[in-house]
């Protein structure tokens, strides 16, 4: 006599937590995450603690999808603890400020970093070369770190233990010191030529000396995996910009940002090279005149951010019009 086969009831997939888990981490919005947490009928501890959290405090609101642990409160603190597997990613604002509230509770940033080595993608504070040997400490446990701030002499000592899939380093001189003559070119070669990364994004931040500018843009202008560029506080540096941007294969750019540039007429007349932008950011200028080949410039232009722009009123209706 033949047994029965016995069909078992495949378990639905959403009843599966790690699932769950990744549907969450898919989730830009937070009103999203919240909606689909309160459809389940039961939640998991960290889900069910992310759900509070995201709830009941208006800063991991602001913050998600990723967490800044250090500008939480204690009792927010302990359900994004609670929850963190559930949470996309943390970063990092200030690093004495971590290990300051939360040493009773991960044992510092370094600790967190190796028992989670897939949580932290920011390194948003600016690392200075006194600080390499506790920062190497930390990276070498990221494997997803995408974006980390160095201060210009941090960058060449710090360069091999950063993961091979970073994708953005933004360069700083320190504050109210003379940026240092140094050469940071053979670097800046050696970080967008190799790595994971196919799209790689540059941040300048009033780091240039004149000595080095031409060898800079040289590097940038042969890199196939640039795809975002930021020029910050260069007002005192405007034709080192111009070069860097003359230069540049700007077809490739995706996202330009300038800022603090006296005449920002000249970005202006580039736009119609840059077919690929999607975003471009312009902060703290002016425009007297409009080129005529702003018309028909980039069209798939899709995010525009002007702030603190003076314009005379021709440029204004003439800008206003092709915005």
């Amino acid at each position: 006599m033949a047994t029965k086969r016995i069909h078992t009831v495949p378990t639905p997939a959403l009843a599966l937590n790690h699932l769950r888990v990744a549907v969450v981490q898919c989730l830009d919005s937070y009103h999203d995450v919240v909606a689909f947490l309160r459809a389940l009928p039961s939640l998991s501890a960290p889900l069910a603690a992310l759900l509070a959290l995201l709830q009941g405090s208006s800063r991991a609101m602001d913050q998600w999808p990723a967490i800044a642990l250090e500008r939480l409160s204690e009792s927010e603190v302990e359900l994004a603890l609670i929850a963190l597997p559930a949470i996309p990613a943390i970063h990092v604002h200030n690093r004495d400020d971590f290990d300051d509230n939360l040493w009773a509770r991960v044992a510092g940033l370094c600790t967190l970093a190796a028992t989670w080595p897939t949580k932290i993608t920011h390194l948003s504070e600016c690392i200075q070369d006194n600080e390499i040997p506790y920062v190497q400490r930390i990276v070498s446990h990221c494997t997803r770190l995408d974006a980390i701030v160095l201060h210009l002499d941090a960058f060449a000592p710090l360069l091999p233990s950063l993961p091979r899939g970073l994708r953005h380093v933004a360069l700083m001189a320190k504050l109210y010191v003379p940026p240092p003559i140094q050469n940071i070119a053979p670097t800046l070669r050696q970080w967008v030529e190799v790595g994971t990364s196919s799209k790689k994004h540059i941040s300048f931040h009033n780091t240039w000396v004149l000595s080095d500018a031409e060898a800079v843009a040289n590097v940038l202008a042969t890199a196939p995996s640039l795809t975002g560029l930021d020029i910050d506080d260069t007002s005192e540096l405007v034709e080192e910009a111009k070069q860097l941007l003359a230069r540049l294969d700007v077809a490739k750019l995706t996202r330009l940002e300038v800022d603090d540039v006296a005449d920002v007429r000249w970005v202006l007349s580039l736009l119609h090279s840059m077919p690929n932008l999607q975003d471009l950011s312009l902060n703290c200028g002016e425009f007297k005149t409009i080129p005529a080949t702003l018309a028909a410039a980039t069209p798939r232009l899709r995010k525009l951010q002007v702030r603190n722009i003076g314009f005379s009123a021709t440029a204004f209706n003439k800008f206003l019009g092709w915005a």
